[in-house]
């Protein structure tokens, strides 16, 4: 329970930094990079106390790390061309420092782990899935950042390269991420600690709940768009 309590208190540490600055700022540009640096500065923190980290641990701060400056950039610089800037209750911050906090438990076990646990090779497998869903989210992302420069696109939503085959092929990727990185876990786990699959089943409940949007409902095109499309999955249906 301690585990939770540390990353609770970083994590609301971190988020009450940047909403002081939102605030100071009258400013909510630093919302979704504050949700990515949350990661990244507490992957850091831990690493950092470590007096000799293992390979797999700093391997594993780096995924992180890697995962959240990647999102953060592309988040940043999406809010500074669609120049929206609505601000944020307190409430909101307050539930992203939890959210943080619980997604993130897995990776505390190993990087706070003093050994390496036997049946060390499923972490690779975890790597291979974190990989796989960073490089889709990442084209996914970029594919919709490009099609919405367009000036005259022929859909209101994006429906081009992974987006032809999946309405959101970025969520998949996201999900694969954290559920690589429970994986990579996995030797590390024993008695509670296998709670921590909270983390991909809570990030993967909240990309669903965010893929229920009725956004486009009562247009034939994208009715039609969708029964052509998986949800998730970028591969063509049959």
């Amino acid at each position: 329970m301690s585990l939770i309590l540390v990353a609770l208190v970083s994590s609301l540490v971190i988020n009450a930094f940047f909403f002081i600055l939102a605030v100071l700022n009258q400013s909510d540009r630093v919302t979704d990079l504050s949700y990515s640096l949350s990661f990244v500065l507490i992957a850091l923190q831990y690493t950092l106390t470590q007096t000799n980290p293992t390979f797999f641990q700093t391997l594993l701060a780096c995924m992180i790390i890697i995962w959240g400056l990647r999102l953060g950039t592309y988040l940043f610089f999406r809010n500074l061309k669609l120049k929206k800037d609505s601000q944020k209750s307190a409430r909101f911050w307050l539930l992203q420092a939890i959210s943080v906090a619980i997604i993130i438990l897995p990776a505390l076990i190993v990087l706070l782990a003093r050994h390496i646990p036997r049946f060390w090779q499923v972490s690779f497998i975890g790597f291979v899935i974190w990989s796989v869903g960073l490089v889709l989210e990442t084209v996914a992302d970029y594919q919709k950042s490009q099609y919405k420069s367009l000036k005259d696109p022929p859909t209101p939503w994006v429906s081009t390269g992974l987006y032809k085959f999946a309405r959101h092929p970025n969520y998949f990727g996201e999900m694969l991420c954290w559920w690589g990185i429970f994986i990579y876990a996995l030797p590390y786990l024993s008695g509670w600690a296998w709670l921590t699959v909270v983390s991909p089943v809570y990030i993967t409940s909240l990309l669903l709940s965010k893929c229920s949007s009725q956004k486009y409902t009562g247009d034939p095109g994208y009715a039609a768009y969708k029964s052509s499309t998986h949800l998730l999955i970028p591969i063509p249906k049959k």
